[in-house]
C-alpha cells in the first residue's frame, strides 16, 4: 500500500522508503528572464544531485534519460526497485518528484483568473467539472480549476498519458492512479511568485519494474 507523500524542503536530502513519493519545490531565482531550455538544465542538474545522493554516486554517473514529452527515467534502481520521476514548472518554482517501487506524476497549476476557462473545463476536464466551476464564484472557481487541471496532469503523467480530450473512458483510465493534493505554504513561493496548486499521483508500477 503507497505511503502519504512526503514534501521535502530545499536541500534536505532523500529518505527514500518503497512506495513513498517524496517531493522538492526548488525555487528558481531569475526565471521570468530565463528561457525555458535554462529552467530545465537547472532542475535536471537539482534533478541529478538528488538521485545521486539516493544512489549513492556522483551526480554526472547518474544515468538519466531525457526523451521529450516523456519523464526522465534512470537505470539504476534503488535496493532493487526502479525509480520513477516527475517534474513539474510554475512561475519561479521546479518541483521534483521520486517514488521507488511504484509510478508518479507531478503537476504544479498556477491559480490565476482564465477568461477561457469554460471551453476548457469542459474540452479536458468534462461536463461533470464544468458545471461544478461554473457554480462558484470567480475567486474560488480559479482555485478549483487550478485544482481540478493539475490533478488530471498528475494522474496522466503518472500513467504516461498526454493531454488528450476528456472521455468516459479516458476518465476511467486516470483514477487508476491515486491522487493526493499536497499543501504548500506560500513561504515556498519566489517573491512576487503567483499562487499555486500542487497535485501529485501515484499506481502501481509497471510489470518487471520491481516491487
Amino acid at each position: 500500500m503507497r505511503l502519504p507523500a512526503v514534501l521535502r524542503q530545499p536541500g534536505e536530502q532523500p529518505g527514500l522508503v518503497a512506495q513513498r513519493p517524496e517531493v522538492w519545490l526548488l525555487a528558481v531565482p531569475g526565471v521570468q528572464p530565463q528561457t525555458k531550455a535554462q529552467v530545465r538544465t537547472l532542475a535536471r542538474q537539482a534533478l541529478r544531485r538528488l538521485l545521486s545522493q539516493c544512489l549513492g554516486v556522483a551526480p554526472q554517473q547518474v544515468a538519466l534519460v531525457f526523451v521529450p514529452g516523456q519523464a526522465p527515467t534512470v537505470a539504476d534502481r534503488w535496493q532493487g526497485l526502479a525509480l520513477s520521476i516527475s517534474m513539474g514548472y510554475a512561475p519561479g518554482v521546479v518541483a521534483i518528484g521520486l517514488c521507488a517501487g511504484g509510478r508518479l506524476g507531478i503537476d504544479l497549476a498556477v491559480v490565476q483568473p482564465l477568461p477561457d476557462w469554460e471551453p476548457l473545463a469542459r474540452l479536458y476536464l468534462g461536463d461533470r467539472v464544468a458545471q461544478q466551476l461554473a457554480e462558484v464564484a470567480g475567486g474560488q472557481r480559479d482555485q478549483d480549476f487550478a485544482r481540478a487541471w493539475a490533478a488530471m496532469e498528475a494522474r496522466s503523467k503518472c500513467l504516461g498519458l498526454g493531454l488528450q480530450e476528456w472521455s468516459p473512458a479516458r476518465e476511467l483510465h486516470l483514477n487508476a492512479a491515486v491522487l493526493e493534493q499536497l499543501p504548500v505554504s506560500p513561504d515556498a513561493l519566489p517573491v512576487g511568485a503567483p499562487p499555486y496548486v500542487l497535485a501529485l499521483a501515484c499506481s502501481a508500477p509497471h510489470p518487471g519494474a520491481g516491487v
